[in-house]
């Protein structure tokens, strides 16, 4: 198996990554598999971990800065403008809304601010990384292996300085994985075949990384937070956990049985970002729906209807950011 052939399931990681954030926001008990649901800010490093590679593909194929921004701005800016009116709206009729809060928000910038009623930090930290993109590309392309991997010491060591900042502690964690994203696809770049003892590599970092979180989360689950000990163990866990998704894909698709289950994944990957932004509305608007009403009876068949109205919603968003797009492009 190439590392290209290993890149080629980016979708399914994204598929992955989105059911296993909503399996954490959702408040159900999901019995021995609740360990893995407390885990679930791994589906984010996923997430970014993909968001590196294509960052770096993108970057490589055109190093302008700005077509590469406009790419971006392209992608998500319309779907979140458009997302991001409708949760203000929401915020109006629950009391929270103010004019300095929404313009936070649009802005993706409330998160940094501080002052609480952010949307959510992803977005902040997504925009952020895109900004940084392209310097991390050119550190990629210049410096030798010795000083790419001082570099990658020097944002775990500048995460430290933001200990205790809850604010921004879940996204400067986060820079690494992003980076090593970038080195893998520049990696990629040479068609390298995954060996045998890239793979034990890669299961070690993966067995010391998962031990390490759940001793964590065992001794001093009331540090995870502040210190960044929850996302730390992720730089281990995610590239070889992103490798073993590939692989179980590349065998579920050679079956006209689990293939569905495969395209199933790919498309929740596809609309990774649209899923990402209204399954939080979404768990928030169903929980004060059940709550306010004492539907807690029917509990489960209004969750159902809410992922039936997930699915519908990110397709209908979707095609409204299209045509947001294209009305743009005429004008």
């Amino acid at each position: 198996m190439c590392l290209k052939d290993f890149f080629r399931y980016r979708h399914i990681w994204l598929g992955v990554a989105m059911i296993w954030i909503v399996a954490y926001h959702c408040p159900f008990d999901f019995g021995f598999l609740n360990c893995v649901k407390k885990m679930g800010y791994g589906g984010v490093d996923i997430c970014l971990f993909a968001s590196g590679i294509g960052c770096f593909y993108s970057l490589s194929s055109d190093s302008n800065i700005l077509n590469f921004m406009k790419r971006r701005i392209k992608r998500l800016v319309p779907t979140y403008i458009i997302f991001i009116v409708a949760w203000l709206v929401y915020q109006y009729i629950i009391g929270n809304f103010d004019f300095q809060m929404a313009l936070g928000n649009v802005l993706a910038l409330q998160n940094f601010t501080g002052l609480g009623n952010a949307f959510n930090w992803y977005i902040s930290a997504i925009f952020l990384l895109y900004i940084l993109a392209p310097y991390f590309k050119i550190i990629i392309d210049r410096a030798t292996n010795v000083k790419k991997i001082f570099f990658l010491i020097f944002l775990l060591v500048c995460s430290i300085a933001f200990w205790h900042a809850t604010t921004y502690i879940v996204t400067v964690t986060r820079l690494p994985i992003f980076f090593i994203g970038m080195l893998f696809a520049d990696i990629c770049k040479k068609d390298k075949l995954i060996t045998l003892k890239h793979t034990l590599i890669m299961t070690v970092a993966f067995i010391v990384g998962v031990t390490s979180l759940l001793i964590l989360m065992e001794k001093i689950p009331q540090h995870l937070w502040a210190y960044g000990l929850y996302w730390y163990p992720f730089i281990l866990i995610t590239p070889p956990l992103c490798f073993a998704i590939s692989r179980l894909a590349m065998v579920l698709e050679k079956s006209k049985f689990t293939k569905p289950i495969v395209s199933l994944l790919g498309i929740c990957g596809d609309y990774s970002f649209e899923i990402y932004l209204l399954h939080i509305l979404l768990v928030a608007c169903v929980t004060a729906c059940i709550d306010k009403f004492s539907l807690s009876n029917t509990e489960y068949l209004i969750w159902i209807a809410g992922g039936v109205a997930l699915f519908i919603g990110c397709f209908l968003l979707r095609r409204m950011a299209n045509l947001f797009n294209s009305l743009f492009k005429r004008k």
